[in-house]
């Protein structure tokens, strides 16, 4: 698997960086490195907040994937069976979308002993 080359000098940088921050920490003894690794970590925390913030605004914004203005359709449908009272069998589209409903090549639907059977587009 070979990386695009934008990924490569990402990955090079960041290792450049972790290499400097190593460098630096080691040279400064434990009580300077633990005040300047806190500082940096007080940044990149924040950062990480901002950036969740606007995640989740423009996360917001974004129309749901599921707004109902796509039109629903079913198409070559297998057969189906309902049997007694108030069974319900459906090789269609049931209820109503926004986007407009269509059936095409549906399977059989057969209702029996008081049952409902729908083949096409049913609102109710």
């Amino acid at each position: 698997m070979r990386l695009p080359p934008k990924v490569l000098v990402a990955l090079g940088m960041f290792l450049v960086g972790v290499l400097g921050c190593v460098v630096v920490l080691t040279g400064l003894g434990l009580d300077e490195a633990e005040k300047w690794a806190s500082v940096v970590g007080v940044f990149v925390s924040a950062g990480i907040g901002v950036a969740g913030l606007v995640l989740g605004w423009l996360a917001l914004r974004q129309p749901a994937a599921t707004g109902g203005a796509a039109p629903v359709s079913a198409t070559r449908t297998g057969p189906a069976v309902a049997s007694g009272p108030g069974s319900r069998v459906n090789t269609g589209v049931s209820g109503v979308a926004s986007g407009g409903s269509t059936v095409a090549r549906s399977g059989a639907a057969e209702a029996d002993d008081g049952g409902h059977a729908n083949t096409g587009v049913e609102t109710s």
